[in-house]
Order: structure tokens, then C-alpha cells, then sequence
């Protein structure tokens, strides 16, 4: 699942907003947040740009850190 929901609302922004910014439609982002549709790989760019967040984050995705992976040479923690 992605965070495109988590992360407009963070921004205070309407379905709307965020669909006006990308100069696409509202139900476009609606599909993006209820998982029924995936928005192209420009469209995660841009998410990314608007959140001022990584890829990874817009998609919903663990980074190497979160899973517990190795950080700066040193094994970081789980996040739980």
C-alpha cells in the first residue's frame, strides 16, 4: 500500500489540490489512494517533489534502515 493518502493529508491538501498540482483529475488520485489504480513512475517523481519525501516513502516502501538493514557500515535497528 502507498502513503499518497497519509502524506496529502500530513500537507493538508484535498484530493483536489494534489490532483490540480499534478494536472490530473480527482478520481485519479482517489483510485492511487484506495489502491485500485498505481500512478506512473513521473507521477511518483512528482508526489515525491511535492512531499519533499523519497520514492520509497510515496510508494510506502521500508528502507534499508526500517527493515533493519545496514546503515553507515553498522546494523540498524528494527522499526516495529
Amino acid at each position: 500500500m502507498n502513503n499518497i493518502k497519509k502524506l496529502r493529508e500530513a500537507a493538508g491538501m484535498t484530493q483536489a489540490e494534489l490532483a490540480a498540482r499534478l494536472q490530473l483529475t480527482t478520481p485519479s488520485v482517489t483510485k492511487w489512494e484506495l489502491g485500485r489504480a498505481n500512478p506512473t513512475y513521473d507521477n511518483l517523481i512528482q508526489l515525491a517533489e511535492i512531499f519533499g519525501v523519497s520514492l520509497d516513502e510515496v510508494a510506502g516502501r521500508k528502507t534499508s534502515a526500517q527493515k533493519g538493514g545496514v546503515v553507515d557500515g553498522e546494523k540498524a535497528p528494527y522499526v516495529v
